[in-house]
């Protein structure tokens, strides 16, 4: 078999991005090579990856600024785009000339709008893999910034140079691409029980568990005393560096420890968390109920807020409950919820793989 070379451009924007195109490459034979080109931190591949891999820190597009959990900065967005597209021809240029040197014969973009040029240039196939477009996200900032229209135009005449993009369930307008074919969730799943992970975290299996998940956005406006005080039957878990961990029911996760990320999510009762695609595929595919509090006016929320009701079982909260730390109703909710399951194919990150070599056989 030909041995292949395929970079990934992944946005950092969060988290999710980074997880599911490690799923995909994951399910790319060893024989071939990857890179990745991102923004996101590296340790997020080094603690995921099951094979070889190559990191590049590249700078390729904006995704959404965000100065604390749930405000979204839409003009500051904006601006650091229209920036970013001043120098998107010694961009383009730059990243041709590696791909050449080191010989890349297929890139994948999650979903860096200046991917799809990179690889005209270059003469090679590209493939999108995403649940939204920018341009669709930036849409309705734009409304409120107009002066930023140019940046809307430069995504959407960028992406219509995809060769194919596959979408993701649970997605936004996806029209802006000429070549849209369906596919299967991505998602991690642990491979071990909640038993098994809590044992490896010494915490007793009758206890009830809640994992906070908040990236690493700063959470010194929660109110984690009255959290601490109204859940204090329940032992709360974090990989957010900002958690506290002075309170007894409290336990501080390492990213690069003992537990990955998804066996968290696996081992709690319940996920507290912002609706972000990564987070709710992993708490469906784990079958992990989830309490929410929406960023509001972002237009991923809507769909990402139905997905979790459609195919998990979930509860909102207020932003002004969720940071006074009122969270005791909404939980209970949920522990009492008697909803089934719905099924949903997880078998994305196969299928993905499997296109990106059809797509190298056209």
């Amino acid at each position: 078999m030909k041995s292949f070379h395929f970079l990934f451009y992944t946005s950092s924007h969060g988290l999710g991005h980074s997880t599911r195109m490690i799923e995909v490459a994951n399910n790319i034979p060893s024989c071939h090579k990857v890179t990745f080109a991102t923004c996101a931190p590296e340790w997020i591949y080094r603690s995921s990856m099951t094979r070889p891999y190559s990191y590049r820190m590249v700078k390729i597009d904006t995704g959404v600024i965000q100065n604390d959990f749930l405000t979204v900065c839409e003009e500051e967005t904006l601006r650091d785009y229209s920036d970013l597209l001043k120098h998107r021809e010694k961009i383009i240029k730059e990243e041709v000339t590696w791909n050449k040197i080191n010989k890349v014969d297929l890139i994948i973009s999650d979903i860096p709008p200046m991917a799809f040029p990179v690889a005209k240039n270059l003469s090679v196939p590209s493939i999108g893999i995403a649940n939204f477009s920018w341009d669709w996200i930036y849409r309705p900032m734009v409304k409120n910034y107009p002066a930023y229209s140019h940046v809307i135009e430069s995504i959407q005449k960028d992406y219509k140079q995809a060769d194919l993009v596959l979408s993701l369930p649970v997605n936004g307008d996806m029209s802006v691409f000429p070549c849209v074919k369906p596919i299967a969730l991505i998602a991690r799943k642990s491979r071990l029980s909640g038993k098994e992970i809590r044992q490896k975290l010494n915490i007793d299996e009758k206890k009830k568990l809640i994992l906070c998940s908040f990236s690493n956005f700063s959470m010194v406006k929660i109110d984690f005393s009255h959290v601490s005080e109204e859940l204090k039957d329940f032992i709360l878990i974090s990989f957010n560096s900002e958690f506290p961990g002075n309170y007894n029911n409290f336990i501080k996760l390492d990213n690069c420890g003992n537990i990955s990320h998804e066996e968290a999510v696996a081992a709690a009762d319940i996920v507290v968390c912002k609706p972000g695609y990564g987070m709710v595929a992993e708490t469906i595919v784990n079958k992990t109920h989830v309490l929410y509090t929406s960023r509001k006016d972002y237009i991923e929320n809507k769909i990402l807020a139905e997905g979790l009701h459609q195919y998990g079982i979930a509860e909102e909260i207020s932003n002004e409950d969720f940071l006074s730390g009122k969270w005791s109703a909404p939980i209970k909710k949920l522990m009492s919820c008697n909803k089934k399951w719905e099924n949903i194919d997880c078998s994305g990150a196969k299928i993905a793989a499997d296109e990106i070599f059809k797509l190298l056989q056209r």
